[in-house]
Formats: structure tokens, sequence, C-alpha cells
């Protein structure tokens, strides 16, 4: 397959080699339009939405940034759902940067529909990566990216997002609201995403069965600690598999007001969290991350390795349990 390097499209073959038996379709909020077939640069669809009512499974959506002179951001206006009947569907940016990129393809609700999440999924083996998706215009206690799972009519195992920048999240109720909304996640992968000023930036639930594995990896949770309530948030009932890998909490203690920590999950779960570092001070690591802990909320079920934060004496950095 060709490499695409048309204008600001940096299509690369090894993405491209990735749908090799699969249809590529283009996004092109400048000049696109979904009255075109979308299966080329030139004739790309408009919105994301337009591109995904042609694709079919298996099919790869490339989407270049909405771009001004100016260089401000510019956001594509769109809620969009990918049915059950689209699986290993993948939604990549195209900007110059697609590591947690900056001016890159953003995606905000549109204006009528400022109460739904910006992006739905109900098909498994969902990809998306190199994409801004974030929670400006939102105004419901919403997510941006959600997840359902009813074994039925939405089946959503195998979701990935890597190298995304997700922000500016309204929502943090336990039943809607993050920035990525698991209803029960099934080998689920969260890798090397920044999440910035969100009340909640991920929320896992068992509404449909026991959560199976999830992996959250080399993420950054940032933001002023008024505008994040809790980073990581579980209401599960039951799960295993999950492991918080190398990922740096920054930016002080969530303090929005209702949770106030890094992390805070539920009972009935187990797994590991390792090698994380928090933005925080204390004279001693013990019971930092515990039953009822400083900085996260972690059941004994869920093993705390290696995990640091700023010692205010000459004793160990690393969290104990």
């Amino acid at each position: 397959m060709p490499d695409y390097k048309l204008g600001g499209w940096n299509v690369v073959g090894a993405l491209a080699r990735s749908a090799i038996f699969s249809n590529v379709l283009f996004v092109d909020g400048d000049y696109g339009s979904n009255d075109n077939p979308g299966d080329l640069p030139n004739l790309a669809c408009a919105s994301i939405s337009g591109a995904v009512a042609k694709a079919g499974r298996g099919d790869v959506i490339y989407v270049r940034p909405k771009m001004t002179a100016a260089s401000a951001q510019s956001y594509y206006l769109d809620n969009i759902t990918v049915p059950i009947t689209l699986p290993n569907l993948s939604i990549l940016g195209c900007g110059a940067d697609v590591d947690r990129p900056y001016l890159g393809p953003a995606i905000k609700t549109t204006v009528a529909a400022n109460t739904t999440p910006v992006l739905t999924i109900k098909a498994s083996s969902f990809v998306t990566e190199g994409m801004e998706w974030t929670g400006t215009s939102q105004t419901g206690d919403i997510s941006v990216i959600y997840l359902s799972n009813d074994g039925t009519l939405a089946q959503t195992a195998g979701f990935v997002a890597r190298n995304c920048t997700i922000r500016n999240v309204k929502g943090h109720a336990a039943g809607t609201g993050g920035g990525i909304h698991f209803e029960t996640p099934i080998f689920a992968k969260v890798q090397n995403c920044l999440f910035k000023d969100n009340l909640a930036s991920i929320v896992m639930r068992s509404t449909y069965a026991a959560i199976n594995t999830i992996l959250i990896e080399n993420c950054s949770f940032n933001g002023a600690n008024t505008t994040r309530d809790v980073d990581i948030y579980s209401t599960a009932d039951a799960g295993t598999g999950i492991l918080i890998k190398d990922c740096n909490f920054n930016d002080a203690l969530p303090n929005h007001g209702v949770l106030n920590r890094f992390l805070y999950l539920s009972a009935g779960i187990s797994g590991m969290i390792s090698h994380c570092k928090f933005a925080a001070t204390s004279a001693t690591g013990d019971t930092l991350l515990a039953a009822n802990g400083a900085l996260g909320y972690v059941p004994t079920t869920v093993f705390t390795v290696g995990c640091t934060y700023e010692s205010s004496t000459e004793a160990s950095a690393f969290i104990t349990r």
C-alpha cells in the first residue's frame, strides 16, 4: 500500500499497512464533504461520523487536523457512535505529532448534543490513536468516550486508546462520567495518554460481567487540583487483571470536593499498581495507598509495587501498605 504524504496528512506506511485487508477512509474538516466517498485524501469526508457511516468491519479512518493560519486550535464538532456491527474499526489522527498531540485532530461535542458523549462505542476491538477527545462544550455529568457493554447490543472488549489527549471532562458520576468510561472493560488498553483537567479521567465498572484485564500504562494525569476529583475510579463489584503501570499522577492531590484522591478502587477487584509516581509530599510512605489511603483508596487485593512520592524526610520515598 502506498504512503500518503499529501499536505498535512503525514499518513505513513507503518499505519497504512495495518489496513492491508481493510478499506481506508479519510476525514478532512477543512476541505472534505460527507457527500464524498472518503476513500482518497482528496475525496475525504468532512466529519468522523460521516466516515463511520461509510465504514465496514475492520476499516481504518484517518483524520486530518482542522487548521488555522494563526496556529490556533480548531475543533471538529461531532458526536460519533460506533455500532456493534463495526468491530475492529480504527480512528487514527494524522497530525504532525501523533504522540499526545497538540493542534492535532481535536473533537468536541456538537452544540445541540452537549449532554451526549463525544464518542460512544458499542463494537469490539476499537482503536483510537493520535487524537484529542475533549469535554469542552459539554455541560452534563457525562463522559467523553463511553464504552457500552451489555453482552448483546454492545460488546466492547479489546478497546485500545493510545497516544491520545483527553481533557476538560466535566463528568465524574459513577454511571455516566469520566474521560473514558468503561461498562465492563475486557482486554482493554489505555497507553501513553495525557489526561488534563478532568473531574474523572478513567471510570470502570462491572455492569455486564466482571472486569477481565485492563492495562493503564505510561499515562499522565494533570491539571489543577480543583478541576480534578479522581484520576482513576473503579465502581466494579468484581474484576481481575487490573494493571496500572508507570503512570505519573501530577499537579498535586485532586481536591474538587467528593473523592479527592488520585485513585479510588472499589473492593472486589484484584490486580496491581506498579512503579507509579504521585505528586505528594509525606514524611512516611505508610498507608498512602490503602483501604483508606490519603492518596488512593486501594483494597488489599490490589498490590502496590515500587510506587513513589516526594519524601519530606530522609526516609524511603516508596509507598508501603
